[in-house]
């Protein structure tokens, strides 16, 4: 930048020195801090434990459950209780979308016991295929 430039804004060179001091401490911080590792569970919704991959939906305290386990829950009814804390769900489902996106970072492994981990597109699809997962009876008719 040159001198005029600078004349022109003083605040601008010492906005731009901020910023790079903060980006500095927060790197700095981050190396320094232990990091946080999420339970093994932390995906799984607590009524069929099973690792949450479509829609994830929330009661109005917060409490997490998959798309699934909430329909079963509120068929023929809109207003059961939440599982956890009991309060009613509200008419219109809450999705908890930052739950979905961070979700959306993490690999999970298969709930069969393959080698197969991945995210949960990927599981979803791998469900379909794995050779492990339970087959029906070619013989009950």
């Amino acid at each position: 930048r040159s001198l005029s430039d600078a004349m022109r804004s003083p605040t601008a060179g010492l906005m731009a020195s901020r910023r790079r001091l903060a980006k500095g401490s927060i790197e700095e911080s981050a190396k320094k801090s232990p990091r946080m590792e999420l339970p093994e569970d932390a995906f799984d919704c607590p009524l069929c434990c099973e690792v949450m991959l479509g829609k994830i939906f929330q009661c109005q305290e917060g409490h997490h459950l998959c798309e699934g386990c909430l329909t079963k829950l509120t068929e023929g009814c809109d207003e059961k209780p939440c599982p956890t804390c009991k309060v009613r769900y509200p008419r219109k489902r809450i999705r908890c979308l930052a739950m979905e996106a961070l979700s959306d970072k993490f690999s999970f492994p298969c709930k069969w016991g393959c080698s197969f981990s991945g995210l949960r597109e990927e599981l979803g699809k791998h469900f379909a295929t794995c050779e492990l997962r339970p087959l029906p009876c070619i013989v009950a008719g």
